[in-house]
């Protein structure tokens, strides 16, 4: 485990100020019961529970106000403070999540994607980790920015083969990836097999988690990859969600994280978009930890939490 401060560093240096690290959580249950994509679950409930008392024994959880606070440099600390998020909005969230953060008294911010809240869209992974669960065929060729590629996934197991799949689908842009969907869909499947039930949190579940205290931020209307959409496009993503959930919760949603967010996936234009849409700060999610007032409040980094992660070497 990393220690802040060093030992050796200089009490009246910037860093030796503290830092910000935000984890991002994203599905947590039974990942070897998942009917979609296994990969999108980052805990179960033991490990939550364990990762969140570890970080209250040796650190300090902060809400999204004081973690904005700390990030734009209004709010000295010495040590690490963590601030705890989680992404997509999948049910679990409300039903598995928030019990263990309000056993805690641990507060979290919950980024939402509008579209799957009121059910106009669906997590592009689930529907592609489900057509390569459904296939019979298990050898086809699909569509990709370089032209058909031939998919071999005899003597694979289902994780390992979604993975293969979702890996070709994200180096897709948008007019592509619809091909390669369609190109999935084609593919000769078991029939009579109907996706499981609600997968996502609704209107409902969103307010109950600002009552129990809990922040709420937007994750765009349809999670698309924004670097790869016009300007416009990447506006209108961001501005419905954030009017559809404000609408819902009645109150305001002004901090954003970016879908995905690797360096990649937004930039520049992004931040400047995600300004103007009233934004006052903006979340990526390539590591790393925010440094009192050197941090950019329209990349702030948050550190991907893994399925069975040791909180010990989370924040090295």
């Amino acid at each position: 485990m990393s220690f802040w401060p060093p030992p050796d560093l200089d009490p009246s240096s910037p860093e030796a100020a503290g830092r910000l690290a935000v984890l991002a959580y994203h599905r947590v249950g039974d990942r070897a019961a998942a009917a979609f994509d296994p990969w999108v679950f980052t805990s179960d409930q033991q490990q939550l529970e364990d990762q969140i008392q570890y970080f209250q024994k040796r650190h300090r959880i902060v809400g999204l106000e004081e973690a904005l606070a700390i990030a734009s440099g209004r709010e000295r600390l010495r040590g690490t403070a963590i601030l705890l998020t989680f992404d997509d909005g999948y049910l679990d969230n409300y039903s598995v999540a928030l019990p263990v953060l309000t056993s805690r008294k641990a507060e979290a911010v919950f980024f939402l994607v509008s579209g799957f809240m009121i059910g106009e869209a669906s997590p592009w992974w689930d529907r592609v980790a489900w057509l390569v669960r459904t296939a019979r065929q298990r050898c086809f060729s699909l569509p990709t920015c370089e032209g058909p590629r031939t998919v071999d996934l005899r003597d694979r197991p289902p994780e390992e083969a979604i993975s293969t799949v979702l890996d070709l689908y994200k180096q897709c842009p948008p007019d592509v990836a619809a091909q390669f969907v369609e190109g999935l869909e084609s593919v000769d499947r078991d029939a009579g097999q109907p996706p499981p039930d609600r997968q996502l949190l609704g209107p409902d579940e969103a307010k109950l988690l600002c009552a129990a205290g809990m922040s709420v931020g937007a994750h765009t209307h349809s999670h698309p990859i924004l670097a790869r959409l016009a300007a416009e496009r990447q506006s209108e993503e961001m501005g419905q969600c954030r009017t559809i959930l404000e609408g819902v919760i009645g109150t305001p949603v002004d901090v954003l994280a970016y879908p995905v967010g690797g360096p990649g996936d937004f930039d520049q234009v992004t931040q400047q978009l995600a300004r103007d849409c009233g934004y006052r700060a903006a979340f990526s999610c390539h590591g790393g930890v925010n440094l009192p007032g050197r941090s950019g409040l329209y990349d702030l980094k948050r550190i991907a939490v893994y399925w069975g992660a040791n909180p010990e070497y989370l924040l090295d």
